[in-house]
C-alpha cells in the first residue's frame, strides 16, 4: 500500500515538468520493478486470478513506447501480449521486447480507426529535442492541447514532428483476446468501431482511457451490452458505475454483460 501511494506522489512529482517526464519515461524503459506505471492494471490481474481467459491474450492499444505490455508480461506471466502503436518512433524498442520475450509478445505500428488507408499522418510534440510520446495523436490541435494542458507553464515552447503511418481496424488482426487495454488519444469512438467483430464474437474485458470523455465510450458500449465499472486499486475492489464513489474514471474497465457477475463478486 505504502509503496503504491509513494509511485503515485511520485509520479505527479516527475509529471511536472517535460524534463521530469522524460526522466519518468527512462526509468520505466530500464526498470521493470517500477511496473505497472497504471494502477488500473492490476484489476485485469485481480480478474484473471479467478480463472477468466480462455486464450489469454491481452490487445495493448495505444503500447508508447512498450510500458503497458512490459507490465502485462510481468503480472500475468501465463499470458502473451499484441500491442499496437501508431507512432514508428517506438518501433525499435517494442522489436527488443519481442526479442526478449519470445513467442509471449508480438506487435504492429499502425493507426486504429474505422477505416482502412495506406497512410495518415500522426503529430508528436517535442520539447527541446525531447519526444513527449503520451501525447501523440492524430490530430496536430489534439497533440498541442494534450501537452499545453499538461504543462501550462511550457506553453508556446513545443514543436511537432509529422509521421506517416497505415490505419487500420483492430478486427483485421483477427485476434482472440480476453483483455483489451485502450488508450489511443481520443480515437476511442472509431476505434471501437473498427473492433466491433471482436466486441460482438470474442466479447473481450476492456480498460479505456476516456481522453475523448466518457459518455460517447459509454453509451457506444452499452449498446453491445457493455458494463462500466471502475478499478480502485487501494481496497483493489470494483465499483460498478463510473464517476462515482469519488474515484476517477480516466481509466474505465467495460465488461459484457454475462461476464458482470464475475467482477461484480469483486465489487464493494
Amino acid at each position: 500500500m505504502i509503496w503504491r501511494e509513494g509511485k503515485k506522489i511520485a509520479t505527479r512529482l516527475l509529471e511536472c515538468h517535460p524534463l521530469g517526464y522524460a526522466l519518468g519515461v527512462a526509468l520505466l524503459s530500464r526498470f521493470d520493478f517500477l511496473l505497472p506505471h497504471e494502477a488500473d492494471y492490476w484489476g485485469f490481474s485481480e480478474i484473471a486470478a479467478r480463472g477468466y481467459g480462455k486464450k489469454r491474450i491481452i490487445l495493448d492499444l495505444g503500447a508508447n513506447c512498450g510500458h503497458s505490455g512490459r507490465a502485462f508480461l510481468k503480472m500475468l506471466p501465463e499470458w502473451s501480449v499484441f500491442s499496437v502503436e501508431a507512432n514508428p518512433i517506438h518501433g525499435a524498442r517494442l522489436q527488443k521486447i519481442k526479442r526478449r520475450h519470445l513467442g509471449r509478445f508480438n506487435y504492429a505500428v499502425c493507426a486504429l480507426g474505422n477505416t482502412e488507408k495506406d497512410n495518415i499522418f500522426i503529430y508528436t510534440p517535442f520539447w527541446k529535442g525531447i519526444p513527449m510520446h503520451s501525447a501523440t495523436a492524430t490530430s496536430r490541435k489534439e497533440a498541442i492541447h494534450s501537452v499545453e494542458d499538461a504543462f501550462p507553464n511550457q506553453r508556446n515552447t513545443f514543436t511537432i514532428l509529422e509521421s506517416k503511418v497505415g490505419l487500420k481496424k483492430v478486427d483485421t488482426f483477427g485476434l482472440q483476446a480476453d483483455f483489451v487495454k485502450m488508450d489511443i488519444q481520443g480515437d476511442e469512438l472509431s476505434c471501437l468501431e473498427g473492433m466491433t467483430q471482436l466486441l460482438q464474437e470474442r466479447r473481450p474485458i476492456l480498460l479505456v482511457e476516456v481522453n475523448l470523455g466518457l459518455d460517447p465510450v459509454r453509451n457506444y458500449l452499452e449498446k453491445l451490452d457493455y458494463k462500466p465499472f471502475q478499478y480502485n486499486s487501494s481496497t483493489r475492489q470494483f465499483v460498478k458505475g463510473a464517476g462515482v464513489h469519488n474515484v476517477s474514471y480516466r481509466n474505465v474497465f467495460f465488461v459484457p454483460h454475462e461476464l458482470e457477475g464475475l467482477v461484480a463478486t469483486m465489487a464493494s
